[in-house]
């Protein structure tokens, strides 16, 4: 692999270690992994405040027949960041150079599946680069259709993304647990993360998470967020500022936008308007599910996702 692309490490990827190094268009290396499988190759974008091994539950229901590979976004998982350089503009980059990375080591098309930020940043890169993407699939992108589509009167005072809860919140939360013990029992009984199934909560703590020494040899010490409250808060002020709505009705390829239960003005309220907006785009409904659908039912998402970039 060229070192402009990527730069393979040797080994199983676990945690720790990922199968490659790339590099986004800024020079910022990304952490690669490979979740394994054989066959047609596919790309696994996380939300915010997450990281690429968080697919892992439903990448156990895809390698039977595809190649996973998920991308650490800067900021998130392994991949370096600090908060100024949480435009999506950039994420959107990431995914390029991780789908560039994957078609270089293959040499076939990538299918792409995101969700949330993950969802917005594969669509924008079809949209960009379509010679890398075979198919799309999204899970409540986050594109934020204009006020008017939404029905909201011209000249309305609409809210400072400076203010948004989800950034003003992400900045209190809660960063460093005593164990995994301890962070599993915070996450598993309150929302919003108690809807997680058991596999996509210990991916999570897996993935998500380092320690909080990193020279304790204690196995299960003090852990933190790998994903800084400051980036993640970061990371939500710019999700209403890029220009993704625009770059969208381009995308030449086949497009799934996958929703939970509809909710207005938020991302699964978003969802029909931007499917309406990209030529040709399905709209698939789960209105058992909420904005975590991926992380509650891997298994089903893992047959959505087969079914929209894995066709017979």
């Amino acid at each position: 692999m060229s070192a402009e692309t990527g730069r393979p490490l040797p080994g199983h990827p676990t945690p720790g270690h990922p199968t490659a190094i790339i590099t986004s268009a800024d020079g910022l290396e990304l952490a690669l992994w490979h979740l394994g499988g054989e066959g047609p190759p596919l790309l696994l974008a996380h939300a915010t405040g997450f990281a690429g091994g968080i697919w892992q539950p439903v990448a156990a229901h895809l390698t039977d027949r595809a190649s996973c590979w998920a991308v650490d976004f800067r900021g998130h998982g392994h991949s370096p960041a600090k908060p100024d350089d949480m435009v999506w503009t950039r994420v959107t980059e990431d995914a390029i150079a991780a789908a560039e990375y994957i078609v270089e080591a293959t040499g076939t098309p990538v299918g792409a599946a995101g969700h949330s930020m993950g969802g917005a940043a594969v669509l924008a890169a079809a949209a960009r680069r379509p010679e890398l993407f075979t198919a799309l699939w999204a899970y409540e992108p986050i594109i934020f259709p204009p006020a008017e589509e939404l029905g909201i009167p011209p000249g309305a005072d609409l809210p400072d993304p400076e203010d948004s809860p989800l950034a003003v919140g992400a900045l209190r939360r809660r960063s460093t647990f005593d164990s995994r013990i301890v962070a599993r029992t915070n996450f598993s009984t309150k929302a919003p993360l108690n809807v997680f199934s058991a596999a996509a909560m210990e991916a999570y703590l897996t993935w998500g998470f380092a320690p909080a020494d990193p020279a304790s040899d204690q196995p299960d010490g003090p852990i933190c967020l790998r994903c800084t409250p400051e980036v993640e808060s970061r990371t939500y002020v710019e999700g209403s500022r890029h220009s993704f709505w625009s770059e969208v009705p381009s995308i030449e390829r086949p497009v799934t936008v996958a929703l939970g239960r509809v909710e207005s003005f938020t991302p699964s309220g978003f969802a029909g308007h931007i499917a309406n907006h990209i030529p040709g785009a399905m709209l698939e409904p789960h209105p058992d599910l909420g904005h975590f659908g991926p992380m509650q039912v891997p298994d089903a998402i893992a047959g959505s996702i087969t079914a929209a970039l894995l066709p017979v």
